[in-house]
């Protein structure tokens, strides 16, 4: 890239100079203002340039001690937060390589990882949050050996806050590793190595999390739980993205723009966005307007006019229906590792199906942990597959229907409205998954008893909505 010499020497002697000093300060936005700059810029300038110029600002910031004159009291515990928020924004940028990997390595890893064992739970809290962004820019060395114990050990704090803060970065470390196997200078036997850190390291802390002493951290993690779940599928494999309706592969359509991330990836919208920052430029740039661009206004045919008359959901379906077929088609070409889904089934599948029936005692927080598995329900039917549907996947999808479910000698109960919802507008993502067979058998005589016409007039509409697609997907 070339850069005006002058110009360049202002930035990197002036305005970064600037910012240094602006992230010290006392007020908490003006530090939050400063540290986004500095990750922003941070891909700006030349990647050698990162190390002399950005870098020591955090590792200052998380190494600070002396009070500072008239700051408040723990004024050193927020630098050190702000520190480890900023150095998880440029290990993310490193992960797709917009600054060197070396920083990762040689700087940013080991300030995180000293912040692992701050005195501050705060910052322990911090560090965590941070280490799936670095965990993405080291190698499987610095993985197995400093990352994963740290983040171990973190999730085993005496601080119910830390561990909670584990359970939810569950979802980013699975996904990490992955795109650290994904790399091209990865061996493929290291591969095999970073996916069974999965399953061996990842699914244990999950398993002790959902059983932890402190209800919030128990809570927490049953949130991120069908997230977890999702993150085993191969999302990186087979180039998904470039199959999706208007993707190639040298322009992939991003899941979000299909209308197909929260379907089946409620875990990848942050991770997708990573991987495609370029689509988050585009979208925030202005679209012209006829009125700019001096065009003369198009008269539309009869049919046109009747098209832009019906309402979105009609005109969207058949999107819906060739992103749905999409990722059908890739499941089937990249199946999951088997591997993966035998850990599952066996270890986190009933702590998932649980979630359909919990009694905790409080309605509030029942009806809450049922939305969490009927929003993740698609997610993890697309990783276990058809083959897996007899047993805990068709029992999680009963109950979740009819709370009274496997209950002898009682009647049929209706779920929480936000849970019936979720059911709704999910109801054809399940049967494309299912296919023909299994739909017809299961999931029609579902819609006929509890969403055609019963009880919320908001579900059924929700249903008959995605009724052409449930046809579709029921159709040879």
């Amino acid at each position: 890239r070339d850069l005006n010499d002058v110009g360049y020497k202002v930035v990197i002697n002036v305005l970064i100079a600037h910012l240094a000093t602006l992230i010290m300060d006392t007020d908490m936005d003006v530090r939050r203002s400063a540290s986004e700059s500095l990750a922003e810029l941070a891909p700006h300038i030349r990647k050698n340039d990162v190390s002399t110029f950005i870098l020591p600002v955090p590792v200052r910031m998380s190494q600070e001690s002396k009070p500072k004159k008239g700051a408040p009291d723990g004024f050193q515990e927020e630098l050190r937060i702000t520190a480890a928020n900023l150095l998880a924004e440029l290990s993310g940028a490193a992960e797709i390589g917009q600054i060197p990997k070396s920083c990762v390595r040689d700087h940013i890893m080991s300030t995180v990882l000293q912040l692992c064992e701050d005195a501050s739970f705060r910052v322990r809290r911090s560090a965590a949050q941070a280490l799936p962004r670095v965990l993405g820019g080291t190698s499987l060395t610095d993985a197995r050996d400093r990352i994963m114990p740290a983040f171990e050990n973190l999730s085993k704090d005496d601080m119910y806050r830390v561990r909670k803060s584990t359970g939810e970065c569950l979802v980013d470390m699975s996904r990490s590793l992955i795109i650290l196997a994904g790399q091209k200078e990865v061996k493929d036997t290291d591969k095999v190595i970073l996916k069974e850190m999965r399953r061996k390291i990842l699914i244990p802390i999950a398993i002790e999390l959902l059983k932890d002493a402190n209800k919030f951290v128990r809570h927490g993690m049953m949130q991120f739980l069908g997230p977890f779940i999702a993150s085993f599928y191969p999302l990186q494999e087979g180039a998904l993205n470039s199959i999706l309706p208007g993707g190639t592969v040298e322009s992939p359509a991003t899941m979000e723009n299909s209308g197909i991330g929260s379907q089946f990836f409620p875990h990848a919208s942050s991770m997708v966005s990573r991987l495609n920052s370029s689509a988050t430029t585009n979208a925030s740039s202005p679209t012209p307007t006829p009125a700019t661009l001096d065009i003369p206004e198009k008269k539309l045919s009869d049919l046109e006019q009747l098209e832009q008359a019906l309402p979105n959901y009609v005109r969207s379906n058949r999107l819906s229906f060739l992103s749905l077929t999409a990722v059908v088609e890739h499941r089937r070409k990249n199946p999951p590792d088997q591997r993966d889904v035998i850990a599952i089934k066996n270890k986190l599948l009933g702590h998932f199906v649980s979630l359909a029936q919990i009694a905790t005692g409080d309605e509030n927080t029942d009806a809450e942990m049922r939305v969490y598995c009927a929003y993740s329900y698609p997610a993890v039917v697309l990783l276990l597959g058809p083959e897996n549907w007899e047993g805990d996947l068709k029992i999680c999808f009963m109950t979740l229907v009819n709370p009274n479910y496997n209950r002898l000698y009682t009647e049929a109960a209706i779920p929480p409205l936000p849970v019936k919802r979720c059911l709704a507008s999910s109801l054809h993502t399940v049967a494309h998954v299912l296919g023909t067979d299994l739909t017809i058998q299961d999931i029609l005589p579902v819609f006929r008893a509890n969403f055609f016409w019963r009880h919320r007039r908001f579900s059924s509409i929700k249903c008959n909505q995605k009724l052409p697609l449930a046809n579709i997907a029921t159709t040879e």
